[in-house]
């Protein structure tokens, strides 16, 4: 039976007036970037950045930000899939803009054709993997830029790497790769585990992965196979190893978007992501009624709730009741903090108001001011900054502001 993919949400017409959105602030991102980009050339002067901007630029969407980035002089991204490799490879020929765009996955062979024809890079994890490509991309016609992945701690993807045995059958397996029909070895990569810890656990198996790294570079390369882009880093690594870590570039995703890359490593970044909704119902509620799905919320005084047009189908998690969110007037007057209350439906939440002066029709901010962070949603969600943002859904539409160009 044949099947026909479509996307989600990729037909609802895009209102003037949602219940539900998020301002993407496009002077906060360029702030970040000229930031990141200076600390990195002060660290080490030859190092690019590669904008790794997966998960639709962690949720602030690729095609903004590949033009942002392109703007500001990037000239390296990092993608987790053909598909949004090739998104971002649509802005760059619209901005006539040459740049490189590298698959952090697996492609299927089927679209090889794709992946050459458009000149984007693939990883290749494994030695299987490199000789479907390579059958793929001769059967279509192509020669691939490919990055070879090595494994050397992370236990995801990637060549072994982990004792002299798989040191001696990786390096001999990267140099039968190079003279695969085509197949153009154009860089070499691994990705640290635990660089944003700081425990001298963490410590000693990040610099583990470095050594391992480094060695069978070193073997690779006596084989005569030289790549030309060598990037070990993501964001803590970048901040927290020693400069000959950083390579020819790092792979930069959550720093860009407002977020410090480890512990104790203040660079002085702006919030990018503000997730906001309106008010639709006031109410005042007595001791003893329920609020919400199971009643999960006993009302023991007095207070004025609202109801909020957003829910866990937007990206506000089932979990949140107890964290706070900020309440602003249409003209921008901050009214105060509130706090959600019950159990997150699909749609809707709920709000206690406390002694905040709302209105239906006011905005609530559930993060991304100077009162609230997503950090703050998340530590009170128990996950991480990287989940929250790109868990909001496509349905709620982003607004760019502050765009300087």
């Amino acid at each position: 039976m044949k099947h026909d993919f479509y996307i989600t949400y990729a037909d609802l017409p895009l209102s003037r007036a949602p219940r539900a959105w998020v301002e993407v602030d496009a002077a906060a991102i360029r702030h970040n970037y000229r930031t990141v980009a200076a600390a990195i050339a002060e660290k080490r002067k030859e190092c690019r950045i590669i904008a790794v901007i997966k998960g639709d630029a962690y949720g602030h969407g690729i095609t903004e930000c590949t033009r942002i980035f392109l703007s500001e002089g990037c000239r390296a991204f990092a993608l987790a899939n053909v598909e949004e490799a090739l998104c971002t490879k649509r802005v760059c020929d619209e901005m006539n803009i040459r740049a490189d765009i590298l698959i952090l996955g697996a492609t299927e062979p089927a679209l090889i054709g794709e992946v050459g024809h458009h000149d984007l890079i693939q990883t290749i994890p494994s030695f299987d993997y490199a000789k479907k490509l390579s059958r793929a991309a001769t059967d279509s016609g192509v020669t691939v830029r490919a990055h070879i992945k090595l494994d050397t701690g992370m236990n995801r993807l990637g060549f072994g790497t982990f004792n002299e045995d798989q040191k001696i059958v990786t390096v001999a397996q990267v140099a039968q790769i190079s003279r695969m029909e085509g197949i153009v070895i154009d860089g070499i990569f691994s990705h640290f585990a635990v660089a944003d810890e700081t425990s001298e656990h963490a410590k000693k198996r990040t610099d583990l992965q470095s050594i391992r790294f480094f060695d069978t570079l070193d073997r690779i390369r006596i084989e005569g196979v030289d790549p030309r882009v060598v990037h070990l880093c993501n964001s803590p690594g970048a901040f927290t190893r020693p400069a000959k870590d950083l390579g020819d570039a790092v792979r930069i995703g959550i720093s860009l978007f407002g977020f410090g890359p480890a512990p104790g490593v203040d660079l002085g970044l702006l919030p990018t992501f503000k997730l906001c909704a309106k008010i639709a119902r006031i109410s005042r509620l007595t001791p003893g009624e329920e609020l919400g799905y199971g009643g999960e919320y006993k009302v023991e005084k007095e207070i004025t709730a609202a109801t909020v047009g957003i829910g866990y189908a937007d990206g506000v998690f089932r979990h949140a009741a107890g964290h706070t969110v900020s309440v602003y007037s249409p003209e921008g007057e901050y009214k105060g903090p509130a706090t959600v209350i019950g159990r997150v439906c699909m749609d809707m939440c709920m709000l206690d108001l406390g002694k905040t002066d709302a209105a239906e029709g006011d905005t609530v901010v559930f993060y991304g001011d100077e009162h609230v962070t997503c950090l703050d949603f998340a530590l009170h969600c128990n996950t991480i900054v990287h989940e929250c943002l790109s868990l909001v859904s496509g349905r709620v539409p982003r607004i760019v502001v502050n765009d300087e160009e």
